[in-house]
């Protein structure tokens, strides 16, 4: 029999005695968190049984950071947010500075319990006990309990397979029927322990799970969540370094580097207004990072990172030795298409040279994008630019010997990025080598994966898996996989023109669908969650979740869509439903600044 629920009044004396030795051990990189004080009662909001002063306490309030403040100097006024603790743009309830997916937070509703104590029957403070069957979503993350990414269900900062108690219900996983509460028993749940990240085995990072004390000379791998090398961040001196991505981008950065016991703060500093904050624990190998932009908040994700004490990680491949040329840039490129690579080995586009001055970019997702060009050849190298905008361009370098290329891509007249590639004569291969994989019978039959050939997520590369490349959670096989017959829906790559579900006729109402959305070749590229008639969240397979709100209108087998991100920045859909197909149109800063199509099915 579950435990009585203990009432948040009668551990207030105990409660009392704990926020003033809390407040008193606040680490030095916990200080600017500490100084957070909604209500401004003097009581910053990480030891504040009462954060937004409304008269309700923490863990029995429905907004935690969001009230009328019933004393002090903001009585009578609103004070904080307006979401609800289990809205899914929430992503601090109790305003205490760390985000509730953070592996730091470890009392996400700020009612002076943690989240992994007996006593903690509900962790997001939604009402809803961490075991009752319509909590959905545990630690209130905004990543349901059963999504493939959701790799810490109940927001403990331990990993789900290195947790004895997975969904925080005080039951250990050894006595409890269904260890993940999703609803499901354990006997007829095919992930009974939750997800883990693919490739991706979590646990200790240092050999005692503590932080270094300093990062010089050192490598850290980090991985998305969906277990995929994002970047190696390369600590060349006490300052300074440099963020090397898989598909050739380096960017340079100064850093700041704050180690306590087994956490520590990193600050990479890129420009003047944009830098990382990450978060880093080395008991568990996860990451939060704030990403900033044009010095405001961008993005915020999670994630895992392991070291690499060399200092370097695996160089990525330097490209072939020589195009169909014999090392000599052609005197014009009219009629020819160059497909570049990215330095993993992995299609980025296919440029075709209509003309001597006009061509397009073709993506393998399918985008289409008109340039005007270029083209200065000198004997081994070449100069090109594709003028794709008035304000943006891309120039590239071309190696005629080597078939590498380096580009630095413009936007708004300025320089937005620098990176590296290969090249070669030809449209997209439709079968995209792997970085490092040479195909043989005896390769693991998966394609390869940034520094180290990280593993696929999903997939067993065993003798009985489908051989196939893996692709995505799940291993998701690709269209007209190995039973023989066009696969259909999430984990089974559907076939162009296939059938976007509900009999080809458009839905009359998207609330509490999903759809998701796959570029052209197949790669799922986002999960559209539809959780009322006009809100939502679009959740990317490497765990960002972005909300949106939205307009949507059907006729017949056809429907718009249009998601709104931002005031200035939004998508517009066309959905077929007949042949499952999609033409989407990003908008960006008020103007159009992409336009592409890819497939659709009903999860």
């Amino acid at each position: 029999m579950k435990p009585k629920r203990l009432s948040y009044s009668s551990a207030l004396p105990s409660l009392t005695v704990a926020l003033s030795l809390t407040c008193c051990l606040l680490s030095d990189s916990q200080a600017h968190r500490g100084s957070r004080d909604l209500d401004r009662d003097g009581i910053p909001n990480i030891v504040d049984p009462d954060v937004d002063n409304d008269g309700i306490l923490n863990g029995d309030d429905d907004n935690i950071d969001g009230g009328i403040a019933e004393s002090g100097r903001r009585r009578g006024r609103y004070v904080g947010d307006r979401l609800p603790n289990d809205h899914p743009a929430e992503r601090d309830m109790d305003g205490d500075g760390l985000a509730d997916d953070s592996p730091a937070e470890r009392d996400i509703d700020g009612d002076g319990k943690l989240d992994d104590s007996p006593d903690e029957f509900d962790i997001d403070g939604d009402g809803r006990d961490n075991d009752d069957p319509d909590e959905m979503d545990i630690d209130g993350d905004g990543k349901a309990d059963d999504s493939p990414i959701e790799f810490d269900i109940d927001g403990d900062g331990r990993r789900n397979h290195l947790d004895d108690d997975i969904d925080g219900d005080g039951i250990e996983n050894a006595s409890d029927s269904d260890d993940d509460g999703d609803g499901r028993d354990d006997s007829v749940d095919d992930s009974p322990s939750g997800a883990t990240p693919g490739g991706v085995t979590g646990g200790s990072v240092s050999a005692d799970g503590s932080a270094p004390a300093d990062l010089v000379g050192l490598t850290l791998i980090v991985h998305q969540r969906n277990g995929g090398v994002e970047a190696n961040l390369v600590f060349a001196s006490a300052t300074s370094g440099s963020e090397n991505d898989p598909d050739g981008d380096v960017d340079s950065f100064t850093y700041s580097y704050a180690p306590d016991a087994s956490t520590a703060s990193l600050v990479l500093q890129f420009k003047p207004d944009k830098w990382d904050e990450y978060d880093l624990e080395f008991t568990t190998g996860a990451y939060t990072r704030r990403e900033f932009k044009d010095n405001a908040l961008d993005d915020v994700d999670t994630g895992t990172f392991v070291i690499d004490g060399e200092g370097g990680g695996t160089p990525p491949p330097t490209g072939g030795g020589g195009t169909e040329t014999g090392g000599t840039a052609p005197d014009a490129l009219t009629g020819e298409t160059i497909t570049v690579r990215q330095l993993n080995g992995v299609v980025e586009a296919a440029l075709n040279f209509a003309t001597g001055a006009n061509g397009t970019e073709n993506d393998p997702d399918g985008d289409i994008d008109p340039y005007s060009y270029t083209y200065t050849p000198n004997g081994a190298t070449a100069s090109l630019v594709l003028q794709l905008k008035s304000d943006k361009w891309d120039e590239y370098d071309l190696d005629f010997v080597s078939s590498t290329f380096v580009r630095r891509e413009f936007k708004d007249n300025a320089l937005d990025d620098t990176d590296l590639g290969t090249f070669e004569f030809g449209g997209i291969a439709t079968d995209n080598p792997p970085a490092g994989g040479d195909n043989s019978p005896d390769d693991d039959g998966t394609p390869d994966q940034g520094p180290g050939d990280n593993p696929p997520a999903g997939g067993d590369n065993s003798p009985d898996d489908d051989g196939t490349p893996d692709q995505g959670p799940g291993d998701n096989p690709p269209a007209g996989g190995d039973d023989g017959t066009p696969d259909q829906g999430p984990g089974d790559n559907p076939p162009a023109g296939g059938d976007g579900g509900n009999g080809g006729v458009a839905l009359a109402t998207l609330t509490g669908k999903t759809f998701v959305i796959r570029q052209n070749n197949g790669a799922i590229e986002a999960n559209l969650v539809f959780s009322s008639a006009t809100a939502g969240s679009e959740n990317d397979p490497d765990g960002d979740v972005d909300v949106f709100s939205y307009t949507y209108s059907s006729a017949g087998s056809t429907a718009t869509l249009t998601l709104q991100f931002k005031p200035d920045k939004w998508d517009e859909y066309t959905l077929d439903f007949a042949t499952g197909s999609l033409t989407r149109r990003e908008f960006k800063d008020g103007e159009l600044d992409d336009v592409d199509s890819g497939m659709f099915t009903e999860a």
